[in-house]
């Protein structure tokens, strides 16, 4: 009896252990890595702050601390005022806040004050701070079993009165064992972002020479410019080594190859990579000498991946949220819309309609905001990237269209729930459209101007565009792009001509494309919309006139929609935004047509508007599962397992009593 609840036990065991996922490990196009979620985390509401009285305050969260690591401030003794907070918020973000009043006592401006940051692995200079780490990723590891690291950083810096940077601090040691650095140690910086006060910091060292590595930036595959700073025997001590790079921006999505940089760093100072290893991999913001220093820093998503095989970057645009950029826009008087059911090939487009002088002043205005508003939430429930765009429109006592008019309003009722719903927007793409009146005349682009600076504001980590129509001068929409940072800047597309057979962009149209496209970066230029009535011979006649009477031919605009899009490409457009007008616009409902759902899809991987890794992929057959997805599905696995293991249980409990 004995032996067999033994061998009960071991069975149930065994057959639990089997089918239990491994939570750490994805399949990204039928490669597998390990991947750690560091932020957001759901440990939330913790805080390392220098209100604890201490210039150190390190706090373990799952698998990382973090620390408020004001080492700079030592020599100041209780002589500066204030407080720097580092916290994971109530939605698992990391917060940074630093107001602090510092005399200029033994400091300059290229001093650092502090570095609060996420460690994973072994500090050097706090071994005792030891942490739960991932199996597949253990650190110390000695430099020629490092795993290729790969490292996804979401981040904004909304505010810097002084100088600061956000970086990885990575310490490579002679020895396994933890100690503090010594002379022939290394510390590997990677500055992905400098700004701040009055001409940014720079490393210490010498500028020694400038690489170029790939990284994925804002969804799109790059070669991006590092320049490399050297200091040999810091304090007598250990080598410092930065890279820098160069085109730094106030918020970004990054995907970049640590290890990389490592190989790179022991290659040029002629070392042996097997002498050396990787003791802790550590990400904050260091911040710079002022007398008074206000930042304000957000890391909205880090991650780790490690794997065994080398990663093509372009595999690795299926973990970031920007790599899509097929834009589907929702209309409030449309078709409803299912976000669940939604093509997740697109990203949503949110319309939000409202009067120009009135705002939401009739019950149908009102009745399509809240129609908004809930697509909005649903959306960034499931973790998608939406845009949104401020459609200012007369509507009362009848309808105007946005770009005869000569001003700009945003209503406080509208904006202060998109606040509620989208918090900093860092995962919101929002703007206006088809101003076309305003930004040719001159007091009213300032009042756009001022309407962006007011979005700045309350969306810090939001990312901002305009596009215009045929009649929007290029030398205004030029400016505007420049003067508040937007970071798309486009046309809509709905003009066409039918000749040769094929329909085409008017040549007006055409011809402004490629004046825009020859200044602005190709992955900045957003097509903001193109559309065609379904099932319509003379969709390409007045495609903007959803009234015209329809000459029914059932698909016949799926050729005219491959057509346009090619012409797009022949245009030079590669690699940028593409919207479609519309998922669920009556007669240019596109989620009717699941043909051309498809063939939109498969254009826009030509045009580089999806990721060809992603879909390649799915044809292929295998399954990518998104992480905030993933945790679901192993809860109802492990919830599956338990059932299946106590329904075997009894069982087996009733054959083993029988048998006795």
């Amino acid at each position: 009896m004995q032996k067999r609840v033994v061998f009960l036990v071991l069975l149930v065991t065994v057959l639990a252990s089997s089918l239990l996922p491994v939570s750490s490990t994805t399949h990204l196009c039928k490669l597998e890595a390990a991947i750690l979620e560091i932020i957001p985390s759901s440990v939330r509401n913790v805080r390392s702050s220098t209100r604890s009285g201490k210039l150190f305050d390190p706090v373990i969260v799952e698998k990382i601390a973090i620390d408020v690591n004001a080492w700079g401030l030592e020599s100041q003794g209780d002589g500066f005022e204030g407080y720097i907070d580092l916290t994971v918020d109530e939605k698992g973000i990391l917060r940074l806040v630093a107001d602090v009043n510092v005399p200029s006592g033994g400091l300059n401006p290229w001093s650092v004050i502090a570095y609060p940051e996420i460690i994973y692995g072994i500090k050097p200079w706090s071994p005792e701070l030891r942490h739960v780490q991932e199996k597949s990723f253990k650190l110390p590891l000695n430099l020629k079993g490092l795993p290729q690291i790969y490292a996804l950083v979401d981040y904004a810096v909304m505010n810097a009165s002084t100088a600061v940077n956000l970086a990885f601090d990575l310490w490579i040691l002679k020895t396994h064992e933890p100690r503090s650095p010594v002379k022939g140690d290394i510390e590997l910086m990677i500055w992905l972002y400098k700004g701040g006060g009055r001409s940014g910091p720079h490393p210490a060292g010498k500028h020694v020479k400038t690489v170029k590595m790939p990284l994925i930036s804002e969804g799109a595959l790059s070669e991006a410019v590092f320049e490399v700073w050297v200091e040999r025997e810091v304090a007598g001590g250990w080598t410092y080594v930065a890279y820098v790079l160069k085109d730094a921006l106030e918020r970004r999505e990054l995907v970049l190859n640590v290890s990389s940089f490592v190989v790179d760093v022991v290659k040029m100072l002629g070392l042996d990579l097997g002498d050396y290893y990787l003791s802790s991999l550590e990400l904050g913001f260091e911040i710079f000498y002022g007398e008074v220093i206000n930042v304000v820093a957000s890391i909205y998503r880090y991650y780790l991946i490690a794997s065994s095989d080398v990663v093509d970057l372009e595999q690795l645009l299926l973990i970031t949220r920007r790599a899509t950029k097929l834009v589907a826009w929702i209309v409030p008087w449309g078709y409803s819309v299912d976000v669940e059911g939604f093509n997740d090939k697109f990203t949503p487009g949110i319309v939000l309609a409202y009067d120009a002088d009135c705002g939401l002043c009739t019950s149908t205005l009102r009745a399509w905001a809240d129609i908004s508003f809930r697509l909005l939430e649903g959306f960034l429930h499931r973790e998608k990237v939406v845009y949104v765009n401020l459609f200012s429109e007369k509507y009362q006592p009848s309808w105007r269209w946005r770009g005869e008019l000569t001003k700009v309003m945003y209503d406080e009722k509208i904006l202060r729930e998109l606040k509620r719903i989208a918090g900093d927007g860092e995962r919101m793409y929002i703007g206006f459209s088809e101003m076309t009146t305003c930004i040719n005349d001159q007091e009213c682009f300032e009042e756009l101007v001022r309407a962006y600076e007011k979005l700045k504001e309350l969306f810090p980590a939001a990312r901002l565009y305009y596009y215009g129509s045929s009649g929007d001068s290029v030398k205004n929409m030029l400016k505007l792009y420049k003067e508040i940072g937007l970071d798309l800047i486009g046309l809509d597309l709905w003009s066409y001509k039918y000749a040769e057979g094929r329909v085409r962009i008017d040549d007006h149209l055409a011809e402004k494309t490629k004046q825009l496209l020859d200044v602005v970066p190709r992955d900045a230029f957003f097509v903001g919309e193109i559309g065609l009535r379904l099932n319509d011979v003379e969709a390409y006649v007045e495609p903007f006139n959803k009234h015209r009477r329809i000459v029914e031919k059932e698909g016949v605009h799926r050729a005219y929609y491959e057509q346009v899009l090619q012409h797009i490409r022949e245009l030079g457009f590669k690699n940028g935004y593409l919207g479609v007008w519309s998922w669920n616009d009556e007669v240019y409902a596109i989620m009717s047509d699941s043909i051309l759902q498809g063939l939109i899809i498969n254009e826009a991987i030509a045009l580089g508007v999806l990721p060809r890794a992603c879909t390649a992929l799915e044809a292929e057959g295998s399954t990518s599962i998104p992480v905030e997805e993933g945790r679901v599905l192993a809860m109802q696995a492990l919830a599956l397992v338990v059932a299946v293991a106590l329904t075997l249980a009894v069982i087996l409990l009733k054959w083993l009593g029988n048998s006795v």
